[in-house]
């Protein structure tokens, strides 16, 4: 790597350097669990967080999901591809489903069997409000809602289920192909997707976008297809934990021929399992509301750069020199150690940055120009720059 003659990395090991210890204890390490696959292409990735998670407390060996199919409107085609796919995908993969259009089941008991209900291109009003206040029930004692495409047109009176899901269908495309990005490949639903994914579907506008309220997974390209509306900010696949319970929706599903791409079907089979609870995913990664404003320096000067320490403590810097180190716990943000810079031409300590191995090896990087013998710039000639 070629490096400027002016600038320098300073490695600088913590407990010698700075002036207040960072030393951290080791961190415990798990293995990670590796998923059962069926015969053909598997649906799971090999990986799927720390092995605690996807023990059998977490993963029982079998558990129910009830799909839910009734319409009080338009009724898709693509309903009962559907329910085949979600059947292909119980067997194999530890669970068993329950296909019905009878709300009679939506009662405390009845859902109580089941840890994840997915409204399958559901439409219009279809629980009365005993079996709205039976699901409502379900969702806050920790059961799991998934919602496929048409699920988004379903109770728009319905002020919980609304909130559940996040928003409401403000209009639809015709069906075209059009471009998915995937911007979470971490959480088990799109852990398996390429980074850019093409399908023919019907894509909806939305009446608000989720980002911010909810977990936005992957977004769709309105240049990649006609009737977009949102902007270059179109989510279409988003979860978040809602009273208790998880809720993921994806907008995908209205055509028969998405069920068919196995690439769809282990977006749906890692949304099923997320849903039932089964396997981790980050969900809150993106809410603001799991954010709070913190103030590290209320006289930053300059401040440039920060490093977050693996017990939440976080280095900061100035340009003009200054390492400070922020305690969560006492609020305080002393000094720790001044490195004198040259800081003429918005020269001077750029950033900090810890080693990935910083719990073993306690180092940390600092980005800076060294104090130079330089003249400074004469006033007397403004058009030309001494320093």
């Amino acid at each position: 790597m070629i490096r400027s003659p002016g600038r320098r990395w300073l490695a600088i090991a913590a407990g010698l350097a700075l002036t207040v210890p960072l030393a951290l204890s080791a961190p415990t390490s798990a293995a990670p669990g590796a998923a059962g696959n069926p015969p053909d292409e598997p649906l799971v990735a090999a990986e799927n967080g720390p092995e605690a998670l996807r023990s059998t407390v977490r993963a029982p060996r079998d558990y129910r999901v009830l799909v839910f199919t009734r319409t009080a409107g338009e009724r898709r085609a693509a309903i009962a591809d559907g329910v085949d796919t979600i059947q292909k995908l119980a067997n194999g993969n530890g669970f068993t489903v329950t296909v019905s259009q009878d709300a009679a089941l939506f009662t405390t008991a009845e859902l109580a069997k089941y840890r994840s209900v997915v409204f399958l291109n559901t439409t219009g009003d279809i629980l009365d409000d005993s079996q709205q206040a039976a699901f409502e029930a379900y969702i806050r004692a920790g059961g799991g809602y998934l919602g496929v495409h048409a699920a988004a047109e379903t109770e728009p009176d319905w002020a919980f289920y609304q909130n559940l899901v996040g928003t409401k269908v403000a209009g639809a495309s015709a069906v075209s192909q059009g471009r998915l990005d995937v911007a979470d490949r971490a959480h088990p639903a799109a852990e398996t997707l390429p980074r850019t994914l093409t399908l023919t579907e019907e894509w909806y506008n939305f009446t608000t976008n989720v980002r911010g309220s909810a977990h936005v997974l992957a977004t769709v390209d309105e240049k990649s297809y006609p009737g977009g509306s949102m902007g270059y900010d179109h989510p279409i696949v988003w979860c978040k934990d809602y009273q208790g319970g998880r809720s993921f929706y994806t907008g995908l599903g209205h055509s028969a021929e998405t069920y068919r791409s196995n690439t769809f079907r282990k977006h749906l089979l890692g949304a099923i399992r997320w849903t039932a609870g089964v396997v981790e995913g980050d969900c809150g990664a993106t809410v603001l509301g799991n954010y709070e404003k913190v103030t590290l320096n209320d006289e930053p000067g300059e401040p440039m750069s920060l490093a977050v320490l693996p017990d939440g403590r976080v280095l900061h810097n100035t340009r003009a020199g200054e390492v400070r180190l922020y305690d969560p716990t006492s609020g305080a943000s002393p000094v720790i150690s001044t490195v004198p810079v040259y800081t003429h031409d918005e020269d001077g300590l750029q950033s900090i940055a810890v080693d990935p191995d910083f719990a073993t090896n306690r180092w940390v990087y600092l980005y800076y120009a060294p104090k130079l013998d330089t003249p400074v710039d004469n006033p007397a000639t403004p058009g030309v720059n001494e320093g």
